[in-house]
């Protein structure tokens, strides 16, 4: 049985459509991630379903009842905001056992459901400190304990990783994921960070201006996207408008006059000549010396960015297109020069290729 159940759920501010008709369904022990740009709807989700937004329409259950209307304190759920808002003046333990009282535990169990919580999120011994004397990790931790110490049904994240530094935001990446598969609660994740959604998730919804493109596995959505958007939201992508120039198992589309890619994700019953949309992903693109045995697209490296692992190259092809590739090299391995001609190739199983609407 699903632990969330949304079911059209809609909201506006004013005249603008800040949700519309979303519906989701989240099974018990799932970590489901909303994920989209700024001022996608992914908040505003969170938010009705937490009972802090009220919405224009639409149902919203947990474990099975209708919370729709009910307060936040009602509804049994666990709720990180992006600022943690630990109060200032209490101690960790004090933080933590605050949803306690306030749904009124037994006092004599409250230290026991505070130890543990605290123990889960690794601070145990850290119960008199005060927020101020704690690290930005070590606060995020003190509000997951606090959310998890009443054992609500569902845990909502609010963007709780956007405030930390990037070596830290790793790290916490993975003890929140270890977190919720040890509980086994049932979790909605907000986040803009497509690697976050990726790593954490069992499922991703992608959002775009209050409607939902599409959800799936990670490795779902990032190898079959259903949209354009979706596509080139995932990873550092190059987006193209196209036609297709030959049908078949193995099709070909152009991009120019005299830029064409093969691709094996042609949508259904395209024809020569149908308008489309091209997404490759830049570490799909492989970028050679050109040679004149060459089968690959020729091309003049434009710019060339070193990046550690990484190395990013901006290849300008006949007719003004400009394709960006990134490739991993090899310690003290050689990397081509700016001004250079190239070859480029991209496999046809990387080639994506939707209907252009």
């Amino acid at each position: 049985m699903a632990t969330l159940q949304i079911s059209g759920l809609t909201k506006h501010f004013g005249s603008v459509l800040a949700v519309d008709s979303f519906a989701l369904d989240v099974e018990h022990g799932a970590f489901v991630s909303l994920l989209g740009p700024s001022g996608c709807g992914k908040s505003t989700i969170l938010r009705m379903v937490a009972g802090l937004l009220e919405p224009d329409a639409g149902t919203i259950r947990v474990a099975g009842k209708d919370v729709t209307w009910l307060p936040p304190n009602k509804r049994n759920i666990g709720l990180v905001f992006q600022s943690y808002a630990l109060f200032p003046h209490m101690s960790v333990f004090e933080n933590v056992a605050f949803g306690l009282r306030r749904r009124k535990v037994d006092e004599g169990a409250i230290g026991k459901r505070v130890g543990e919580a605290l123990e889960m999120v690794r601070l145990g011994g850290l119960e008199r400190r005060l927020p101020k004397e704690l690290s930005g990790g070590q606060q995020q931790r003190v509000a997951l304990a606090r959310a998890i110490a009443p054992q609500p049904a569902l845990l909502l994240l609010d963007e709780p990783l956007s405030n930390l530094d990037a070596k830290l935001r790793d790290v916490m990446r993975f003890e929140l994921r270890r977190l919720q598969q040890e509980l086994s609660i049932t979790t909605v994740f907000v986040t803009h960070d497509q690697e976050e959604a990726l790593t954490m998730s069992d499922r991703i919804c992608v959002l775009s201006q209050g409607t939902l493109h599409q959800v799936g596995s990670p490795r779902e959505i990032y190898d079959n996207p259903a949209t354009p958007f979706v596509a080139e939201f995932f990873g550092r992508s190059n987006g193209f408008e196209g036609t297709v120039a030959t049908a078949g198992d193995v099709a070909t589309v152009a991009l120019s006059e005299s830029v064409a890619l093969r691709t094996t994700h042609l949508p259904a019953g395209a024809r020569p000549g149908d308008p489309v949309h091209v997404t490759i992903r830049q570490e799909s693109v492989n970028v050679a010396a050109a040679n004149a045995t060459d089968d690959g697209i020729i091309g003049t490296l434009e710019l060339v960015s070193f990046a550690g692992s990484t190395a990013q190259f901006v290849v300008r092809l006949a007719g003004g297109i400009e394709l960006n590739a990134e490739t991993r090299v090899g310690r003290g391995g050689d990397l081509p020069q700016a001004g250079s001609t190239v070859s480029v190739d991209v496999a046809p199983a990387d080639v994506i290729v939707m209907a252009r609407t």
